[in-house]
């Protein structure tokens, strides 16, 4: 066992009780100043999930916001949720901030939907659209960041909030002064906004988990909320449509709980841009899902990102 493991066994005595120890670990992702662990335990039987970041880590969300966010959809939904079993930033005793959560073991959707048969993808996508629904169900009485308590504290106005997230995802002045720019050309579909509700701002394939039960398959987990905020629940939508997760029956489900907003449509191409900005890829396929936002909102096309090089289409 390497050092990161001896203090990883350190940290988990620390947490969980002096008798435990580690069967197996695995680092299934590491980037600068900071790692992801899943390890399997015995005293207790247990298999948990370990991030760790230090102060170097880049924009990695705040642990103890992100263990408030798991406990209110515990609570507050029917969707599996692992448990969160420490959560801690003061680097009081450690080098780095930690969060510790039970591992729920499923596979991937975008590993698995294209081998199920249409039936098979439906119900799924069902299943989607109805845990999506009570995550947009958690509602805030005003837009902003959700704090360790899992309050937001901040009385901003959508357009305020989405301002101060920009600044914070989007890397270059110019890519945000492109996106203020297209905003506001759009500044009337914001108009009739639905209530600030929990948005999770990464349902992408590989953060919704299935299970096979009975030979069904059932929704095992949805993951990584750290990028969740009291925002709108339509920019989650948009990001679904953009990335093919809303097919299927999600959108019979969905819009049980959810009627569509007539000015969704007009606004859909805007959070979408929010993405493709934030992420600022260079691989072709971004790079053409971006082409395809900017022709639907008559912007120039976005040719490169840094540095910033647009033409007109």
């Amino acid at each position: 066992m390497n050092d990161t493991m001896e203090d990883v066994l350190r940290l988990l005595r620390d947490v969980m009780g002096s008798s435990v120890e580690i069967l197996e670990a695995e680092t299934v992702k590491q980037d600068e100043d900071y790692q992801v662990i899943i390890a399997g335990l015995r005293r207790p039987s247990l298999k948990v999930v370990i991030k760790l970041a230090g102060p170097g880590a880049v924009r990695i969300s705040s642990f103890e916001r992100t263990a408030a966010i798991h406990h209110m959809v515990a609570n507050r939904t029917s969707i599996p949720m692992p448990t969160v079993i420490a959560a801690n930033e003061s680097y009081q005793k450690w080098p780095w901030r930690y969060f510790i959560k039970t591992y729920l073991a499923g596979e991937e959707w975008a590993a698995i939907r294209d081998q199920l048969s249409q039936e098979e993808v439906r119900s799924a996508s069902a299943q989607i659209g109805q845990a999506v629904a009570e995550l947009h169900a958690i509602r805030f009485s005003h837009f902003g960041e959700i704090d360790a308590n899992g309050f937001v504290q901040t009385g901003r106005s959508y357009l305020e909030s989405i301002q101060h997230r920009a600044k914070a995802a989007i890397r270059s002045p110019q890519m945000r002064d492109f996106f203020f720019m297209a905003f506001e050309r759009r500044s009337g579909c914001f108009e009739n906004l639905p209530p600030a509700s929990l948005a999770h701002e990464d349902l992408h394939g590989h953060n919704i988990l299935f299970k096979l039960v009975g030979g069904h398959w059932q929704l095992a987990a949805i993951l990584d909320f750290e990028k969740a905020w009291a925002g709108t629940s339509e920019a989650d939508l948009a990001r679904m449509e953009l990335w093919n997760m809303a097919g299927g029956g999600f959108w019979q489900i969905y819009n049980r709980h959810h009627p569509s907003n007539p000015l969704y449509p007009c606004r859909r191409p805007i959070y979408q841009l929010f993405w493709c900005l934030e992420y600022a890829s260079l691989t072709p396929k971004h790079l053409g899902t971006t082409h395809q936002v900017c022709l639907e909102l008559e912007l120039p096309i976005i040719k490169q990102f840094e540095p910033f090089i647009t033409k007109l289409g």
